[in-house]
């Protein structure tokens, strides 16, 4: 049996930027043509009902003009959503991070009594209180495996669970503030690292906790590319956790 090859193929942090302002424009023009269709829509109807006519022509030409502008982005979103070639970012610094750093970096950003040291599992786990009350997930694992990753949360999630006695059940406006962000510190970029680090991000961000996957490996920060029909929240959550983890790694 000839076993596929995955090509690692990375785009760089420049193209990280571009990309993000991209989705911001889109998704401000589609906010912004909603808006307006539904005052356009309120005037069409006033107009009608006073037999203004040359109005309700006006606001019907507008409504029409502005469902194009929509139908475009949402066919750009799907178009671009359909290519191949999304692949994760990789941002380089200008020296090597270990788990241990790392983790002492979570500890010093955050309130000790709010960490736990999962020692057990090669992880740590922190509450970070910035944009959002981030839920922040550090594992270890140099030869990394989906399988046993998946484990390991589920396993720790549960601990913090019962301990901070978090509830599965909170208010929508709560949860929306509500982050999780997992950070893997691997030895190398393996295939099946590289497959969960490609995925696209705004899948778990749309949720109502969004969740988020970063890798680190040697001085590369890996983050995961955004692609597709994303609007302002998932936006704005993608960008406040890259900013989240590059305050982390300083």
């Amino acid at each position: 049996m000839i076993r596929e090859v995955i090509v690692l193929e990375f785009q760089t942090e420049n193209e990280l930027v571009k990309q993000i302002d991209s989705h911001q424009c889109l998704a401000v023009i589609s906010l912004l043509s909603i808006l307006l269709m539904a005052a356009a829509a309120g005037i069409l109807a006033v107009s009608l009902t006073a037999k203004k006519y040359v109005c309700a022509a006006l606001c019907f030409a507008v409504l029409m003009a502005l469902l194009a502008i929509l139908i475009v982005i949402t066919k750009h979103n799907k178009n671009e959503e359909k290519k191949s070639n999304h692949y994760p970012y990789e941002i380089d610094y200008p020296h090597e991070f270990d788990f241990e750093d790392i983790k002492q970096r979570l500890s010093h950003l955050s309130n000790n009594e709010d960490c736990r040291d999962f020692s057990n599992e090669s992880a740590y786990f922190c509450v970070l209180n910035r944009n959002y009350r981030n839920r922040v997930l550090l594992v270890n694992m140099p030869d990394f495996d989906k399988s046993v990753f998946d484990s390991k949360k589920k396993r720790i999630n549960k601990s913090i669970n019962r301990e901070f006695q978090i509830s599965q059940w909170v208010s929508m406006e709560k949860a929306y503030k509500m982050m999780r962000t997992n950070i893997i510190v691997a030895n190398e970029v393996n295939d099946s690292l590289y497959d969960l680090i490609s995925n696209n991000a705004g899948t778990l961000l749309r949720r109502v906790e969004g969740i988020i996957s970063f890798a680190i490996v040697g001085n590369c920060l890996i983050v995961p590319p955004l692609f597709g029909d994303a609007d302002i929240l998932e936006i704005g959550r993608y960008k406040k956790s890259i900013k989240l983890i590059m305050t982390i790694l300083g």
